[in-house]
């Protein structure tokens, strides 16, 4: 009841300053996301915009430009660990959440999530986020319950959800599938996507919305104005 509580004040003050945006790092420009927007604003107390904000290069020049959460898919993420201008560990370190989907080939899925996995991992032991640890999300992760009650994450293939935990709290996401493709107004098919129903897709975008939004949906009752001001 007490976790009940927090969400529902949670929700209450959002509604008076937050819009919200998908944030995806070198997307594509035909893909539409208004299913994705009507599903967050029917369904929580967040406004989000049918827009999503496309980051490049540029963007990360203009710090209020980088916001709590960015969606990256796994073909792109060796070029986001090397923007000169974003500095991950220090984003995360400030509220920031990556999302990262693998939209690598299925038929050689295993080696092509290892290497973009291992490319991010090296890259955050290497920095300062020290005491941290990669694991498998469990089943009775925040994620299953941020908004929607779940009773577990779709797999792809044998391949789970990964987090990266630091101080009690998920920083990076990793989804064995493009989660958001499956969700567009355009949606993608293929052989993971085509086997989860749409309808836990959506909830999926919902949970993660909220997760990312509250940093730590247990404990933090921290709204977006205030994430925003510390990612600045």
């Amino acid at each position: 009841m007490k976790n009940l509580m927090v969400i529902a004040a949670f929700c209450f003050s959002f509604n008076v300053y937050a819009s919200l945006k998908l944030d995806v790092y070198l997307e594509s420009p035909q893909k539409t996301y208004q299913q994705i927007a009507r599903e967050v604003t029917s369904s929580t107390s967040i406004t989000m915009s049918p827009m999503p904000n496309v980051l490049n290069s540029k963007s990360f020049q203009d710090a209020s430009k980088v916001v709590p959460w960015l969606w990256v898919r796994s073909s792109h993420i060796n070029q986001l660990l090397s923007e000169k201008n974003f500095d991950l560990a220090e984003w995360l370190k400030r509220g920031g959440m990556l999302i990262l989907l693998h939209d690598g080939p299925r038929s050689s899925g295993e080696q092509v999530e290892n290497t973009y996995l291992e490319s991010l991992k090296k890259t955050i032991s290497n920095s300062s986020l020290a005491g941290g640890e990669w694991r498998a999300i469990p089943a009775e992760h925040s994620l299953l319950r941020s908004y929607y009650l779940l009773k577990s994450l779709p797999t792809c293939d044998g391949h789970v959800w990964n987090e990266f935990r630091r101080h009690d709290r998920p920083l990076v996401l990793s989804i064995p599938y493009d989660l958001v493709s499956g969700v567009a107004d355009n949606a993608t098919s293929n052989t993971c996507l085509d086997k989860i129903p749409r309808d836990i897709m959506k909830r999926l975008m919902v949970n993660i919305a909220m997760l990312a939004m509250t940093t730590h949906y247990k404990s933090d009752q921290i709204h977006l104005p205030e994430i925003l001001k510390r990612l600045r």
